[in-house]
């Protein structure tokens, strides 16, 4: 076979399983709201998983009385301005979002990742740090301490965890922001 008989090929089969997930899904949502709520899908349409994984509640970390009040346009609040700039990239761009939702590693140590994200198409968990003091070399250890502890628990950068940087020469680039969430989030 042909390179681009194969590419064809793979490309039908992606389009049937589309084509299956949604009949799946409009068969759900075609039962109307009152219906929907008494039913228990086995696939659930992607608004609905969204909403869902969306609402868990939790208790992320505690705020310091001492601490300036930053928050996002869905008016969480967040530590740090960067954060605010993540926040509302990924709200602007419909990307479903929790901020410091705990973490259990492996060492049964609990960490609270600035974000965790949701894929909706895949389905995929991704964590999201955002490293805003890259020039205090005390800093610097703990964020390679940080990474090799995600590492060990099997989050990997470009995998399940997308990580940025910034320091007092170079901030945080919106532009960058936003073209992590089209390649790992949409």
């Amino acid at each position: 076979m042909t390179e681009a008989f194969t590419r064809g090929a793979d490309s039908l089969k992606f389009a049937l399983q589309e084509l299956n997930r949604l009949e799946i899904e409009n068969s759900f949502t075609a039962q109307g709201p009152g219906r929907c709520q008494l039913l228990s899908p086995i696939y659930l349409p992607d608004d609905l998983y969204a909403e869902r994984w969306q609402k868990v509640e939790y208790q992320g970390k505690l705020f310091y009385e001492d601490e300036v009040l930053l928050t996002t346009v869905k008016g969480e609040r967040v530590r740090s301005k960067s954060e605010v700039i993540i926040a509302n990239m990924l709200n602007q761009m419909g990307v479903p979002y929790r901020y410091e939702y705990p973490l259990r590693l492996s060492s049964g140590r609990v960490v609270y990742p600035d974000f965790t994200c949701l894929n909706v198409r895949t389905r995929e968990e991704f964590i999201w740090e955002h490293f805003g003091r890259m020039n205090d070399e005390d800093y610097q250890v703990k964020t390679f301490r940080k990474l090799d502890s995600y590492a060990m628990d099997g989050y990997i950068h470009g995998v399940n965890l997308i990580y940025t940087m910034e320091n007092d020469v170079r901030p945080v680039n919106s532009k960058t922001i936003e073209l992590l969430v089209q390649q790992f989030l949409l």
